[in-house]
């Protein structure tokens, strides 16, 4: 069950998971309130939501350990979130990467990672060479 509007959706405090494409193609989604009790967020949850922009005032709840493949894809409105670090760590126990060897395809598998952001890796490492730390992330 979810209450709200079409343009903002507040996910109820009982909700522990939000499943695979439970809100794909939601064009006019622009707001959605995610509570602490949410622990996952399914494969492709908010795919193609193009118009959304703020998801918590930009913060995914600390209480989610796991966001699915291409969850946020195709969110061309979305500039700026802010991931819990056990997202980032349970991801890369499961799929181990190295970066510098990467290709386009096994980028794009990464849901934090946009259309653009795979790019801009390609190049830096084409043109710089191997990235040496995870600082060279944030350029």
């Amino acid at each position: 069950m979810v209450i709200g509007a079409e343009e903002e959706i507040i996910v109820p405090h009982e909700v522990t998971s939000i499943g695979n494409r439970a809100f794909y193609n939601c064009k006019s989604l622009e707001r959605i309130e995610i509570p602490n009790s949410v622990t996952s967020i399914g494969d492709g949850a908010f795919s193609d939501c193009s118009s959304l922009t703020d998801i918590s005032d930009f913060v995914i709840p600390d209480g989610v350990k796991s966001i699915g493949e291409q969850a946020f894809c195709g969110c061309s409105a979305l500039v700026d979130i802010k991931i819990p670090d056990s997202v980032f760590e349970n991801w890369f126990k499961e799929h181990p990467i190295n970066i510098n060897t990467a290709t386009k395809k096994q980028l794009e598998r990464f849901p934090f990672l946009s259309e653009q952001l795979v790019e801009n890796i390609l190049y830096y490492i084409h043109k710089n060479g191997p990235m040496l730390t995870d600082k060279e992330l944030m350029m």
